[in-house]
């Protein structure tokens, strides 16, 4: 599944998604209903990753550069 159809179709999901599950579990079966939700599933665990990362850095980098510069605070 390509970036911009995953895209849209997590989209409409995230839009209608009661409805969305029940008429994807009827159309193409229980199988990519269930693919579909752990690749929704990696998708934001990667996402939370990645700001929990950057908000560290972040912090570390400013608590460095804080002690590095106002050594006597």
């Amino acid at each position: 599944m390509g970036f911009l159809q995953f895209t849209f179709i997590t989209s409409l999901v995230t839009i209608f998604f009661p409805w969305y599950l029940i008429l994807n579990t009827i159309q193409r079966g229980i199988e990519d209903t269930k693919l579909l939700l752990i690749a929704m599933a990696k998708d934001w665990i990667q996402t939370i990753i990645i700001i929990a990362l950057t908000v560290v850095v972040v912090v570390a980098l400013g608590i460095y550069f804080l002690v590095k510069y106002f050594p006597t605070l």
